[in-house]
């Protein structure tokens, strides 16, 4: 199983020709007729991202696959890797050779992709980080390549906004609190563990990266219920933030179900869980694609629907 996380972004909808900003909800007519353009496979379709490339350039192609959904914009952006930069392997005899040959790799490609769910009402996208796909800005690509008029701008969901739903809600409840603080000194040490000077001194020698504390009530409990005793805590954490390398409040209020913020992030996430394989009669099985799609389908309609009052409010959408 993998732990992916989803990010979250206010898109902008802009007149390319005076940068003037005009109303996102017209993206879903656009990208109607984008999908117009596409090619038109079993059960998704596909357009080139970057046309500007031939399919046997050595540069790195992108393209976008749209599939089916009742109600947002589903779909998967992909990026070419470099053949020479991957190993194909027999293990059962430990023998390695390329991918594809050159004749091959003119037509063919290995890719790495990310799925991402559009909300045309909302004008916002929740897209899974993966490191090497294109982002959010193949969808900007996407609009820039298939139409003249226009061009799109990502505002990031700022995390210290999400924290202030729960600061303002008329009943925070906080489940729990972690820290983690970087290179603790033997003084911290020696104050938490209880441990001879000596001790202390004897393991902080290769120095101690850092230590983490975590506050937890019993079991369906809470740290705190109290609006007022949740806002201090709050506030002084706010500012004491800058002393811990991890600060993550898990909290809930009338608006939405307990989730954890993390003080220190800049941007909003949210963690989604991809399996990679099932198992059957004691065996391991891989998923096949498809159904990998409707893991991230399923996982980014979680995301984004679960956050959706919290999103939405920071956004001003």
């Amino acid at each position: 199983m993998a732990s992916m996380t989803v990010e979250f972004f206010k898109v902008v909808l802009k007149n390319s020709a005076n940068d003037g900003e005009e109303d996102y909800k017209i993206i879903k007519s656009i990208f109607d007729e984008i999908k117009k353009k596409s090619t038109i496979h079993s059960n998704y379709k596909s357009i080139d991202l970057s046309p500007e490339i031939e399919p046997n350039s050595v540069e790195p192609k992108e393209v976008m696959d749209f599939f089916e959904d009742e109600n947002y914009l589903f779909g998967r952006a992909c990026r070419k890797k470099l053949n020479n930069a991957m190993l194909k392997r027999d293990y059962q005899t430990l023998q390695a050779d390329e991918v594809f040959t050159d004749a091959e790799s003119r037509k063919q490609g290995i890719e790495v992709f990310t799925f991402f769910l559009y909300d045309y009402k909302k004008g916002i996208v929740s897209i899974v980080n993966a490191k090497g796909a294109p982002g959010t800005k193949a969808l900007g690509k996407a609009i820039e390549t298939y139409t003249s008029e226009y061009k799109l701008e990502f505002h990031n969901i700022p995390n210290e906004e999400g924290i202030r739903v729960l600061y303002n809600s008329e009943s925070p409840q906080i489940s729990k609190l972690e820290f983690e603080v970087p290179t603790p000194d033997a003084e911290f040490l020696q104050s938490v563990l209880g441990l001879d000077e000596e001790v202390i001194r004897e393991m902080i020698q290769d120095d101690v990266f850092s230590t983490s504390i975590s506050l937890k009530p019993i079991p369906y409990g809470k740290l705190s219920r109290k609006k007022e005793t949740v806002r201090n805590i709050l506030d002084v954490l706010f500012k004491r933030k800058g002393n811990f390398s991890k600060t993550v409040v898990r909290g809930s209020s009338e608006k939405f179900n307990s989730r954890n913020f993390d003080l220190n992030a800049k941007m909003f996430t949210y963690p989604i869980d991809v399996k990679t394989y099932r198992t059957e009669y004691g065996k391991k099985v891989n998923y096949n694609l498809q159904d990998v799609v409707e893991q991230f389908r399923v996982g980014l309609h979680k995301a984004y629907e679960e956050n959706y009052d919290l999103i939405v409010g920071i956004a001003d959408r």
